[in-house]
């Protein structure tokens, strides 16, 4: 696993403009799915017109082409399989196409395990909420075990909305952060 994780930041070494841009497509992104649930197109092609800019001016537009592509390939089942939504996929392409196949390829891959674990967690606090579940057993009688805490509900909207620009954003940090 390390030595996957070791490949993965390795693709990452990317220019400074790559990574500054990447990072503020994905904050607009994170931004814009957290307040509407989507991630508008309009960013998305703006991301992508200043990605063919930068990379015709690296010289580079056929690894650029690459990792669209990548992105799209290696992404568009999970979007109709309905685990990624269309902007999430479209978000995938715009960053192979400011960095590389393999960058995307370790964005994406690092993504869906932190999604999966930011899943996991956000389930969990749903099933505390129905006091028929295991797990708030569980809590109840954590809490009823110590005198001094008194025991209060966790309350959650039942409608549950998952932006997946959060672990993109996780991913990207967690895989550049150690390069610098």
């Amino acid at each position: 696993m390390n030595e996957i994780l070791n490949q993965a930041a390795c693709s990452l070494r990317l220019g400074q403009i790559n990574i500054f841009a990447i990072g503020v497509t994905l904050l607009f992104a994170l931004i814009s799915d957290i307040r509407s649930g989507k991630i508008y197109n309009k960013m998305i092609l703006a991301s992508l017109i200043g990605a063919l800019f930068c990379r015709a001016m690296q010289v580079q537009l056929g690894e650029a082409a690459l990792g669209l592509g990548a992105g799209f390939f290696l992404f568009i089942p999970l979007f109709v399989a309905r685990i990624l939504g269309a902007g999430d996929v479209k978000l995938l392409m715009a960053l192979g196409f400011w960095s590389h196949p393999g960058a995307a390829l370790a964005i994406g891959v690092v993504s869906l395990f932190m999604g999966a674990l930011l899943a996991f967690v956000v389930l969990f606090f749903q099933a505390l909420r129905k006091k028929t579940s295991f797990f708030y057993r569980v809590y109840a009688t954590l809490f009823s075990l110590l005198p001094e805490m008194s025991f209060v509900p966790l309350r959650l909207d039942a409608s549950i909305h998952m932006p997946f620009a959060v672990p993109m954003m996780l991913a990207w940090l967690f895989l550049v952060a150690p390069n610098f």
